[in-house]
């Protein structure tokens, strides 16, 4: 039996530069901030809400800063969940290039978050193209839950893991100046990815499409 397919979102950083990921089967959109430098958007699963979820994929785009390094980002990151949560720990940060462009992950477990009540465990993943930086978040709150543990398995959280790992940055061919040392696209993008409404910062596919 197929599996079954989710929604993909593009991301346009400028320059024809992008980034492309997705999102499980059944979510829908559940926020969207557009502004400069940082265009935000976020999903969660059909039958929750903005207000009142548990589970939550967020996409940020932080159009000029490209070139930027992921590790020190994701510790600023960090440091505002510091700030904000009664405790936290943290994994190291994993940097990985993806599509020869820097990418890195980190994994923070906040026991308490003062702002929502709840729990939070955060998987954020970042990758830096030439124009712009690109944030994925995978979020999951629970009832609060006591310094130094996490309320889910790990089997459980490397499936956020792997699916925010899926998502990759590259330069779409636009005119003749394109060089094929530029990170591409993978090809078959490339029906879709023409068809992008320049200074839309964020574009659902819907599955199938």
């Amino acid at each position: 039996m197929a599996q079954e397919q989710g929604d993909s979102v593009v991301l346009q950083g400028g320059g024809g530069e992008v980034y492309i990921g997705g999102l499980p089967p059944g979510w829908a959109a559940a926020a969207r901030v557009e502004g400069m430098p940082v265009d935000f958007a976020a999903w969660t699963p059909r039958g929750q809400t903005s207000s009142d979820w548990k589970e939550m994929i967020a996409a940020q785009l932080f159009s000029g800063l490209g070139g930027r390094e992921p590790a020190a980002f994701l510790d600023r990151v960090t440091a505002g969940y510091d700030q904000a949560c009664d405790s936290i720990s943290t994994t190291s940060i994993k940097p990985v290039p993806v599509n020869g462009l820097p990418s890195a992950f980190r994994a923070i477990a906040c026991s308490h978050n003062s702002a929502s009540g709840f729990g939070e465990v955060v998987l954020l993943r970042v990758v830096t193209g030439r124009n712009a930086l690109y944030l994925m978040e995978r979020i999951y709150r629970t009832e609060p839950f006591a310094p130094g543990t996490i309320p889910f398995d790990n089997g459980f959280l490397a499936q956020g893991k792997t699916s925010l790992e899926l998502g990759l940055a590259c330069q779409r061919a636009v005119g003749v100046e394109q060089t094929a040392t530029a990170s591409p696209c993978p090809e078959g993008w490339k029906p879709a990815l023409d068809g992008l409404v320049e200074g839309q910062a964020v574009t659902v596919f819907p599955a199938g499409e």
